[in-house]
C-alpha cells in the first residue's frame, strides 16, 4: 500500500463560473506544496474540459466543499483552510476545495499540473490538425493579447495604438507568430494591419465562465495547449501584476520564455 493511500483525500475542484484555468492551476500548486505531505490531493474537473483531457479526475458530488481560499482571513488564510479541511475530514473522512491562491506553480509538482494538459487520445488528433492548420508544422510564437473581462469602449483607441506601435518592435525569432486574444475586436483589429501573422478562427472565451459551449471550451483549451509548445510568449496585458494566467501557467510549467508588455 503506498503512502497516498494512507493519506485523507482533498479533492480540488475545477468547474464552470469560478475562476480561469490559469487561475485554478495556481490554486492546485498551492495545495500540493502546502499540504502534499498530510492530504492526497486529486485534481477533478466537473468543467466540460474534462470531455477532452486524458486525466480529468473523478467525477465528485459527495466531498463536502470548502470555498475559495481568498475568502479567509487575508492575515493567515492558510492556517483557516487546514481548519476547515480538518474538521471536514474528522466527520466525511474527506473533503472538497474550490480554490484560487495568486501563487506561481513551485517548480516541485510541474510534472503533475503538466499532466493536466495532457488531451485524451481522440482529443488528440483534432488538436494536431488544428495546430498543423496554423503553423504548417513549422516553428511559432505565441502574441497574446489579455483585456479585461468586460470589453471597454474608453480603453480601445489606447490600446489599438499601443498594439500598433509595439508590436513591430518585439522581434520575431520563429517561422510563425500567432496572434491570441482574450477579446476578438483585437484579434480582428491586429489581423487588419498585420495580415501576415496567422489568426486562429475560434470565438475566444473565459474558460472561468458560468455557461460556455463545449466546442468555443475545447478551442480556447487549445490556444492554451499551444502555448506549451511555442518557442516564445509575448503578451500584452492591462493587468497591473502582468502576464495573465492563461499564457503565464504554460510559461512556467513547459518553461517557455515570455515578456510582458503592459497597455
Amino acid at each position: 500500500m503506498s503512502s497516498d493511500e494512507n493519506k485523507p483525500t482533498v479533492y480540488v475542484k475545477y468547474v464552470p463560473g469560478f475562476w480561469g484555468l490559469g487561475d485554478y492551476l495556481r490554486g492546485l500548486s498551492m495545495m500540493y506544496t502546502t499540504f502534499d505531505n498530510i492530504y492526497r490531493i486529486v485534481p477533478t474537473f466537473m468543467h466540460p474540459l474534462r470531455y477532452y483531457l486524458k486525466y480529468p479526475g473523478p467525477l465528485v458530488w459527495h466531498a463536502p466543499e470548502i470555498f475559495d481560499i481568498r475568502k479567509f482571513p487575508k492575515q493567515d488564510p492558510l492556517k483557516t483552510l487546514r481548519q476547515h479541511m480538518e474538521n471536514r475530514i474528522k466527520v466525511y473522512g474527506e473533503a472538497c476545495i474550490l480554490t484560487n491562491f495568486m501563487e506561481r506553480p513551485s517548480g516541485i509538482f510541474d510534472r503533475r499540473l503538466r499532466s493536466l494538459f495532457v488531451l485524451n487520445d481522440r482529443t488528440q488528433k483534432t488538436y494536431e490538425t488544428y495546430a498543423h492548420s496554423l503553423t504548417q508544422g513549422r516553428d511559432y510564437e505565441i502574441l497574446h493579447i489579455r483585456t479585461r473581462d468586460e470589453f471597454n469602449g474608453q480603453a480601445w483607441d489606447h490600446h489599438c495604438d499601443v498594439l500598433k506601435r509595439e508590436v513591430p518592435k518585439i522581434p520575431q525569432t520563429a517561422e510563425v507568430r500567432i496572434i491570441i486574444a482574450s477579446d476578438a475586436k483585437y484579434r480582428d483589429y491586429l489581423k487588419s494591419v498585420f495580415p501576415e501573422y496567422v489568426y486562429p478562427v475560434n470565438k475566444p472565451c473565459h474558460l472561468g465562465a458560468p455557461i460556455v459551449d463545449d466546442q468555443v471550451v475545447k478551442h480556447t483549451f487549445f490556444e492554451m495547449k499551444l502555448c506549451t509548445e511555442a518557442k516564445k510568449i509575448d503578451a500584452f496585458t492591462t493587468y497591473s501584476w502582468g502576464m495573465t494566467g492563461f499564457t503565464r501557467i504554460p510559461a512556467s510549467l513547459f518553461n517557455v520564455p515570455y515578456t510582458v508588455v503592459q497597455f
